[in-house]
């Protein structure tokens, strides 16, 4: 028994130098871990705070848009793009600003807002929505050929559809008749089963036979 208790005092004497040894570290890395845990956790915490204040401003918004009332459409649009960038509220307003100026008649400040959720904007379909609508706003201020430049590159997926048909609306303002024909025809190709084609076929008649 007292060599069992000599090798238990050993082990004893070993654990506690051991620990003064390296109590610091494991501390620190402790409290290290510690704080990363609560870190995350109040970012997250910020980050939902963040997205309730967006989400609350964005309604309020969307009551003065519904009640005509510009100016503090245009004030808390601003406001919301500045202050939520990170958001989906922000390209939402964006969207209702471009609108907003198109009725103004303020074309570039429109296009202005359009081009901030192309730079900016996630997810990818809000992209994809300023692009088209980016594109049909220069093609109304005459500016066909700038606006297939921005399309031409752009593999629209779920908005395929709605390039080909905008490139083929380009196309014919150009007097590009064979090139437009062969956009719409693409935009029906890929349309899915049971989409609304009449304006396609529409525009395809007024080309004429090919």
């Amino acid at each position: 028994m007292a060599a069992y208790s000599r090798e238990e005092e050993e082990q004893l004497e070993d654990i506690k130098k051991w620990w003064e040894k390296y109590r610091n570290p494991l501390i620190y890395g402790l409290l290290a871990g510690v704080l990363t845990i609560v870190g995350v956790r109040a970012w997250m915490a910020h980050q939902g705070n963040l997205a309730v204040s967006a989400s609350n401003e964005y309604e309020q918004l969307q009551t003065e848009a519904r009640a005509g009332n510009a100016e503090a459409v245009i004030k808390r649009g601003g406001y919301i793009i500045d202050t939520y960038p990170r958001t989906p509220y922000a390209a939402l307003s964006a969207f209702v600003l471009a609108r907003e100026y198109v009725d103004k008649g303020d074309l570039p400040a429109a296009r202005a807002r359009l081009e901030w959720v192309i730079e900016h904007a996630n997810p990818p379909e809000f992209v994809h929505i300023a692009r088209l609508r980016l594109g049909k706003l220069m093609l109304a201020t005459g500016e066909g050929a700038q606006a297939l430049a921005l399309l031409e590159p752009v593999e629209g997926n779920g908005y395929a559809a709605e390039y080909e048909e905008l490139k083929g609306d380009i196309y014919a303002e150009s007097g590009q008749t064979a090139k437009a024909r062969q956009a719409y025809q693409l935009a029906l190709d890929k349309l899915g089963a049971g989409a609304d084609t009449r304006m396609l076929r529409i525009k395809l008649d007024n080309l004429g036979a090919g």
